[in-house]
């Protein structure tokens, strides 16, 4: 009866997991931003107009017309003034005549004295670019009312004692709200942009002259695909809600991904799970791969998130069930380096691109620990367990 115990429980434990069930890293507190680590999309959604709205109407001087690119959050502009070197020392910016969600609220602002190879709808990273200033551009955010459409906001200025023969300037951030104020809690008055306008950008130098007014050259450039809709944004995915539609989705399908750091602290990576969302299966993750940081995270939503130093974990493969909202089962791998945030990439999807347009799913779970075998593998050792104690009994 002594072994026949020992073995009941052993077979209880792996059942129930006991000691060995992993332990979660993830909560809805935790730190999550959306990235992508490649640009890769092409096509209408990711082009900047020409035209009547191209990078040249940016810089007409005239508030009443507008730039427009499809390319959303990290779109931006490359400029080569008229006269030979300037040093900027303020920006002003206008808003677009419409759609106030489209308006960039946040800035990078760079220069170079090399010559400008990139062309509209490239990354902008031909060149070797030096960041000169970036902050908030001026046009209210999403926790504020909107600015007035073609409104020309107050001068951002700063210190710059260099001279630069081309700039360029990228939007981080859209409002992503519609006139009222947004309630990032609610999403009450939020808007899904379908693109970054901008009705003017005038570039000062010290004389208070306006150096980008009918430059040599203007191209728009997009340096990251990634953008995910009002809704579906990167907390969804760590909320714990698995039904409905409750889910991340990015627009930057392969290559788009999260970094996420656990409030739980340092942790050995040993695992990950998603839930499926709630439709288009096509837009299941079927590869990813993990790295890890120790490194305080300084990247921005929706850029590359590389600005810290990355270790790789693991790749791999998964094959979601074409079931809606249902977990997929646990991926598990070995490692025994311990990390204090993790870049999760989807490198594939289930395809085809045609009806994928984006990467999503209901919820990620991470886990630290020796993953448990599944259940159904404990009641196959349960019953083994048993025949081994009926035939225990009959001998005695």
């Amino acid at each position: 009866m002594k072994i026949s115990y020992t073995l009941l429980c052993s077979v209880t434990v792996l059942l129930s997991g006991g000691a060995l069930r992993a332990a979660t890293l993830l909560s809805p507190s935790d730190f999550i931003i959306a990235i992508d680590e490649d640009r890769t999309q092409t096509g209408t959604n990711n082009a900047t107009n020409t035209g009547a709205e191209g990078p040249e109407a940016a810089f007409d001087g005239n508030n009443a017309t507008k730039w427009l690119s499809f390319g959303r959050a990290f779109t931006g502009l490359i400029v080569t003034p008229a006269t030979a070197v300037s040093v900027v020392t303020s920006l002003s910016f206008s808003t677009g005549g419409d759609a106030p969600e489209r308006d960039p609220v946040t800035y990078q602002l760079y220069g170079t004295n090399g010559a400008v190879t990139s062309v509209n709808n490239g990354d902008g990273l031909a060149e070797s670019w030096t960041l000169i200033s970036s902050g908030a551009t001026g046009i209210a955010p999403s926790s504020a009312a909107a600015t007035g459409r073609n409104t020309t906001v107050a001068p951002v200025t700063f210190a710059n004692s260099t001279a630069y023969s081309a700039y360029k300037i990228v939007f981080p951030v859209l409002r992503s709200a519609n006139a009222g104020v947004f309630d990032p809690v609610t999403l009450a008055n939020g808007a899904t942009p379908n693109s970054v306008q901008l009705g003017e950008l005038r570039m000062f130098d010290a004389t208070s002259t306006n150096i980008a007014v009918t430059p040599t050259a203007a191209v728009a450039i997009d340096q990251t695909d990634s953008f995910f809709p009002v809704g579906e944004r990167p907390v969804e995915a760590i909320d714990g809600i698995k039904t409905g539609g409750s889910k991340h989705l990015n627009f930057g399908r392969e290559g788009a991904g999260l970094i996420i750091t656990p409030t739980s602290g340092s942790s050995i990576l040993t695992g990950i799970e998603l839930t499926t969302a709630n439709d288009v299966s096509a837009r299941d993750p079927s590869a990813y791969k993990i790295l890890g940081t120790n490194d305080l995270i300084v990247s921005l939503e929706n850029s590359a998130g590389t600005a810290e130093n990355w270790t790789l974990i693991t790749t791999g493969t998964m094959a979601l069930p074409e079931a809606r909202n249902t977990d997929g089962g646990i991926y598990s791998f070995a490692n025994s380096l311990a990390f204090t945030s993790y870049k999760v990439i989807f490198t594939d999807n289930k395809g085809p691109d045609g009806s994928a347009n984006s990467i999503q799913f209901s919820e990620i779970q991470l886990y630290s620990g020796t993953i448990p075998e599944p259940v159904s593998t404990g009641l196959a050792g349960l019953a083994g367990a048993g025949m081994f104690l009926r035939r225990r009994r009959r001998q005695a």
